[in-house]
């Protein structure tokens, strides 16, 4: 028996032996569609398309290309998170650039909120812009094109005359931002073994902070030189042209490749980056049957409208926009946009006011740590619901700092606050709704969906920054972090207990299957799951006392 046939029998016999979920469940891959008032099925491959592809017969090996294939996508993942860093220079440096531009370009507090906020309104258009790219050029070479216009951005910034020539370097670095968070995390999710996508995923947003932290230590390098904000603008440009370089290296996503026709270009990065072993084969050849049989189905209709007609994807998209809320209605990047002139007014120097900004950069980088390692490990509803309540706790002592007067008490109180709200808003708010993004929706829908993503995390990201200096002015202190923010998180935690899935150790393909329970029968799940912890955590306090049933 010939290789292709081996692979063939294998994938039909064991694949339906052991996954029940596979395709055999036509239900998940079915569509009805009225026309003419007659009901039209669209059921899930046959046997004979349920075939592996003849490799053999097109000549195509099956051998790996790389030793350790596994380890190449695990490295592959890490390196293109990388380019989260670009974005977490932005949110810091700006904390600092905000210290020094205002009195050089004599900008008024409606233009100071503009410069703030304007990378976020440019991301709004790159996330708009990512929908054609990502789809049509590729993730890779999308990629390229975000760091071009980083880097054209970053120096118009950086040699800007005027507020009219630096808002628009903010838009153009925006638009950079947007197609980034477009096409990294699909790249990262659609190349990377179903056992690390969360953690890779997670590096991603581990980088951004990685960036914020890089970010406050180029304005204390630079805070005492003369043209300071220029300076910490155009040290953006080394990084982005770095990253440009990297990702010309890399490979191209084999989903993208396969959902493009490309059955060769995918089948070959495949081998480099996930190798072609046992359950590497299987995996392989369910892709491609899904990619096939879910791109033929979207040629006989508009398929964004299925975010709305198909039941699961209307709430898996409700879903994944709800965690994008929660994220950035928690404040996090209100915050870190005016952490510097938060500390001036309280009474610190800028030099002293950049030196502290240090301290919240540090504490976001690590605080995404745990969800790298752990993501995949404990899963993504313990880590926002164990986590998320400090950040309300965090909030509540940076809120109620302002009543204290005295100038090193204020301080104090103030950085314990956004202390504990940065240690545990990374892995909780930070991570967590990235990776719910980029693993729920089904590969015809990915891009449309992370796209959309991308959109709401600007738009977020744009309200809360643009508002945030009148927020506290009208709200106070108090009522801005803890009242809107701290209040948002607790109602978007209580929501989680109910409503938000599980999706680790699931392929990207069988994810989908979550959301044919809807709502209710993922919170009826989640409820019986609780109640089962609880009871076995009463059982063990029990046992702990010797306390018998």
């Amino acid at each position: 028996m010939s290789e292709s046939q081996l692979v063939s029998s294998k994938v039909s016999k064991q694949k339906r032996d052991e996954d029940e979920d596979y395709l055999s469940n036509t239900e998940m891959y079915s569509s009805e569609t009225v026309e003419d008032g007659e009901k039209e099925t669209v059921q899930g491959p046959t046997e004979e398309e349920l075939q592996a592809p003849d490799l053999q017969r097109k000549g195509w090996d099956v051998t790996c290309l790389t030793k350790n294939p596994k380890n190449f996508a695990i490295m592959v993942g890490v390196l293109s998170s990388v380019g989260a860093v670009l974005y977490g220079l932005d949110v810091s440096l700006i904390s600092g650039v905000l210290l020094f531009v205002v009195s050089d370009l004599n900008l008024t507090s409606h233009q100071s909120s503009l410069v703030s906020s304007g990378m976020a309104l440019g991301a709004i258009g790159g996330g708009f812009l990512g929908i054609v790219l990502v789809e049509y050029i590729g993730r890779k070479r999308s990629i390229l094109i975000a760091c071009v216009l980083y880097t054209v951005g970053a120096l118009m910034e950086a040699l800007s005359p005027s507020f009219g020539v630096l808002i628009s370097g903010r838009l153009v670095l925006g638009l950079g931002v947007g197609i980034e968070y477009d096409a990294i995390p699909l790249y990262i999710s659609e190349s990377s073994p179903k056992n690390r996508r969360g953690d890779l995923v997670a590096l991603f947003q581990l980088m951004a902070f990685f960036g914020v932290m890089l970010g406050y230590v180029v304005d204390a390098i630079f805070a005492n030189v003369s043209g300071s904000w220029r300076f910490m603008f155009g040290s953006s440009i080394v990084f982005s042209v770095a990253y440009f370089l990297l990702m010309l290296v890399f490979p191209e996503s084999p989903r993208w490749l396969m959902k493009r026709g490309r059955e060769r270009d995918a089948l070959r990065n495949w081998k480099y980056m996930r190798g072609f072993a046992h359950e590497e084969r299987l995996e392989y050849v369910n892709m491609v049957e899904i990619v096939q049989t879910e791109l033929e189905l979207s040629r006989r209709r508009n398929i964004w409208l299925d975010f709305i007609r198909v039941p699961e994807l209307r709430y898996a998209v409700v879903y994944a926009i709800l965690m994008i809320f929660l994220q950035q209605f928690s404040g996090v990047n209100s915050i870190e946009y005016y952490l510097g002139t938060l500390y001036e007014d309280i009474g610190m120097s800028k030099l002293d006011s950049v030196y502290m900004s240090l301290i919240n950069g540090g504490c976001l980088f690590i605080s995404t740590l745990p969800a790298v390692f752990l993501m995949d490990k404990v899963g993504r509803r313990p880590l926002v619901l164990l986590l998320a309540p400090f950040t309300v706790i965090g909030l509540a002592i940076a809120g109620a700092s302002t009543y204290i007067k005295q100038k090193k008490g204020h301080v104090a109180a103030y950085t314990l606050g956004m202390v504990i709200y940065d240690l545990f808003w990374g892995s909780a708010l930070g991570a967590v709704p990235i990776a719910v993004n980029s693993e729920v929706y089904p590969q015809y829908l990915r891009t449309n969906g992370m796209s959309i993503a991308v959109i709401a995390t600007f738009v977020g990201t744009f309200t809360t920054t643009y508002t945030f200096s009148r927020m506290v002015k009208s709200m106070t202190q108090l009522g801005t972090l803890l009242g809107f923010y701290g209040g948002v998180t607790f109602v978007g935690w209580a929501t989680c207990i109910l409503f938000m899935p599980e999706t680790k150790d699931l392929t990207l393909e069988q994810v989908r299957q979550v959301f044919l329970k809807g709502p209710f029968g993922i919170a009826k799940e989640n409820k019986r799951i609780l109640s089962r912890q609880f009871s076995n955590a009463k059982n063990r306090v029990k046992s702990f006392f010797g306390i018998s049933s």
